[in-house]
């Protein structure tokens, strides 16, 4: 989900409106948009948390010729 999603379906779901509405009104699964909220109730953010790994090696440009 882009953030602009993540941010009509919060106001959606502050507003009162049932996850399975929002769900269906945004193009998702009920799983998605349960997981959004209770996700924001525990951090206050919409924003993706921190991925653990490697480092890239290789750039985006890079990767193009690759394949």
């Amino acid at each position: 989900m882009t953030l602009k999603q993540r941010n009509r379906a919060l106001g959606m779901l502050e507003a009162r409106m049932a996850v399975t509405h929002v769900a269906r009104n945004i193009g998702v699964s009920y799983c998605t948009i349960s997981r959004l909220w209770t996700k924001f109730n525990a951090t206050e953010s919409l924003k993706d948390s921190p991925r653990t790994g490697l480092p890239r090696k290789t750039t985006a440009n890079e990767d193009r010729y690759i394949r």
